[in-house]
C-alpha cells in the first residue's frame, strides 16, 4: 500500500510520515556497497546517513515540533490499534497521555506507577481482568529515561506482551 503522510500545522510533516510508515508494516534497510558523490563534502564514497546539529534548527524551536505536538501526534497513529489503553507513567506525563489518547476518541486510563516490583502482580492481574471482559489493552509505559525503561522491562519480564506493550515518551 501506499504510504500517505498529512501536512498538518500541528506537528512536523516527516514525523507523521515515518509513524504511518512503520504503522502500515514498512521497513527501511541499510544498502551496501552504494557509491555517491556527497555535494556537501565534495567527497566520493559510501552512502550513509548524515545529520547535523545546529543551535537554529527547527527541532529545537519550532513550536510544531513542541514534546506537547509529538505526543499529540504519536497518540493520533497510537489510537489506531486498539480502544482500550492504560498508560504507566507520573505527573504532567501521565496526565498528557491520558488526555491526548482520549481525544482521539479511545478509551484511556492512567496509572501512577514509578516501576516499584510490589505493583507488578497488580499491574498484571488489572490487565487479565480487563483482557477477561474480551478488551483488547495496549499498555504503554510512557518512560522516557532509559535506566526507567530498564527496570519496567525486568519487573514486567513474565507478564509483557510484545504486541501490546509498547514504551512511548
Amino acid at each position: 500500500g501506499d504510504v500517505v503522510f498529512m501536512d498538518s500545522k500541528m506537528w512536523s510533516i516527516d514525523y507523521h510520515f515515518w509513524l504511518t510508515f512503520f504503522e502500515m508494516g514498512k521497513r527501511v534497510e541499510k544498502l551496501e556497497g552504494v557509491r555517491v558523490e556527497d555535494e556537501l563534502t565534495k567527497t566520493k564514497g559510501w552512502s550513509q546517513f548524515r545529520w547535523r546539529q545546529h543551535p537554529g534548527q527547527q527541532t529545537r524551536n519550532h513550536g510544531r515540533l513542541s514534546i506537547e505536538n509529538l505526543r499529540k501526534c504519536k497518540c493520533q497513529v497510537i489510537a489506531r490499534m486498539a480502544q482500550n489503553f492504560v498508560v504507566y507513567s507520573v505527573g504532567d506525563t501521565l496526565k498528557g497521555w491520558v488526555e491526548d489518547l482520549q481525544a482521539e476518541g479511545v478509551n484511556a486510563n492512567g496509572v501512577e506507577w514509578t516501576g516499584d516490583e510490589g505493583s507488578a502482580l497488580a499491574l498484571k492481574l488489572k490487565l487479565e481482568e480487563k483482557e477477561g471482559e474480551g478488551a483488547k489493552v495496549v499498555r504503554l509505559f510512557a518512560f522516557g529515561m532509559e535506566k526507567m525503561r530498564k527496570k519496567v522491562r525486568k519487573v514486567l519480564r513474565e507478564c509483557w506482551r510484545v504486541e501490546l506493550d509498547l514504551f512511548v515518551s
